[in-house]
């Protein structure tokens, strides 16, 4: 009887001991994975005509706070046009005042993540283009976020 209670006892230390070693080790290995990344969502801009060389103030405006992330301008006419400004409640998001080619904000462009203002609901999110074509071309865009 006196075996049985030391086989008992030992074997319920050993639980007890590796239980606390494998709840930490699962602990640090989810302190290691990346948090998930918050929902993609997209923000449309109203498709415009766009007369050859003229400049056209495209607006819209989010249901719900966003935070802007990328532009996506479609490479059909990305080249046939220049972004002159981006704005979030009149605020230029770009660090100068120069035009940038709409070729930047082609679906396939590499390292264009902008980290916009947040644009509350109902507050004007402007995207200024210009055609640098010498034919009309119909324009649209999306900027795409998160919730903020």
């Amino acid at each position: 009887m006196t075996s049985l209670v030391i086989v008992l006892f030992a074997a319920l230390t050993l639980q007890l001991v590796f239980g606390v070693y494998v709840v930490r080790a699962l602990r640090d290995v989810r302190a290691r994975l990346p948090a998930p990344r918050p929902r993609q969502l997209p923000l449309g801009f109203p498709t415009v005509s766009l007369k050859g060389g003229a400049i056209e103030h495209v607006q819209t405006s989010p249901k719900l706070p966003f935070k802007g992330r990328r532009l996506i301008i479609p490479s059909d006419f990305a080249g046939s046009v220049s972004v002159e400004d981006l704005l979030v409640d009149g605020r230029s998001q770009f660090a100068a005042r120069l035009a940038v080619s709409g070729r930047a904000f082609t679906e396939a462009g590499v390292g264009v993540d902008m980290d916009l203002d947040v644009a509350k609901p109902g507050s004007v999110v402007e995207l200024v283009v210009r055609s640098i074509a010498h034919h009309d071309l119909t324009f649209n865009a999306v900027l795409l976020g998160e919730r903020a």
